[in-house]
């Protein structure tokens, strides 16, 4: 294993979680009005976050040629495929997955539809990991062209 990738996956890790926990902090100020801003995520969640750079890595390897909205897709669906894999995989081990979507839901008209995939992933969160893996991309491509291993 070489220090790039052990770095590429701790910065990636690291930025996940940071992420999340600030996440999880305004959330609960919303919706709980929670002035302390409490924020937290799972130790599960560095590698899920670290392997980020793998999808990253797959595609600027293999379609590097698509227009960034083609590759945004792509990221989406592998993330959203990596997600549902892993939290699958987490349930298994640890009874239950470290996120639960399933009270995830939409109302369109008068019905009520759920939006997740058994609890697991999030279809209405979609666009949050399109944004996210286009901004992951642009940090990888700015760092990779600033530092050499």
């Amino acid at each position: 294993m070489t220090i790039e990738i052990i770095f590429y996956f701790l910065l990636f890790g690291v930025i996940g979680i940071s992420q999340e926990v600030i996440w999880r902090g305004l959330t609960n100020f919303q919706k709980k009005d929670d002035l302390t801003l409490t924020g937290s995520s799972s130790l599960w969640m560095l590698p899920i976050y670290g392997s980020v750079f793998f999808i990253i890595l797959f595609v600027q390897t293999f379609f590097p040629m698509l227009n960034i909205f083609l590759r945004g897709l792509i990221y989406m669906i592998l993330i959203l495929g990596w997600e549902y894999t892993t939290g699958f995989a987490i349930k298994k081990i640890a009874g239950r997955a470290p996120w639960n979507y399933s009270r995830e839901k939409i109302k369109i008209g008068r019905k009520t539809e759920k939006t997740n995939l058994d609890g697991l992933i999030c279809f209405s969160k979609a666009g949050v990991w399109y944004v996210e893996s286009l901004i992951a991309e642009a940090l990888y491509l700015f760092l990779n062209s600033k530092i050499i291993f």
